[in-house]
């Protein structure tokens, strides 16, 4: 999921029933709607007959954190994900 900077919309993490979701969403209600509209999907296209949704939907936005975010060395990741042109290209040369 890609969220442009400029966006209105935030990221919610949304739980009942033994299922999790995180959706794009204006605000809490909206994403409530929208974790279970995706659960109902979900379960719907496996096929599995065991969807549980409880009697409360826990919403939770997801806000950026500075301090207790872990940062990554772009190069590294880049290499991890076998871009290994893009990654040397990065790296600065001393």
């Amino acid at each position: 999921m890609f969220i442009p900077e400029k966006s209105k919309q935030k990221l919610f993490l949304c739980k009942s029933g033994g299922w999790t979701s995180v959706v794009q969403a204006e605000d809490w209600s909206d994403a409530a709607s929208k974790a279970v509209i995706e659960a109902l999907a979900h379960f719907a296209e496996k096929d599995e007959t065991d969807f549980v949704i409880g009697s409360l939907i826990m919403c939770q936005e997801i806000i950026e954190d500075l301090e207790t975010a872990t940062y990554f060395y772009t190069p590294v990741v880049l290499a991890d994900a076998g871009f290994h042109d893009l990654a040397k290209d990065l790296i600065v040369k001393q």
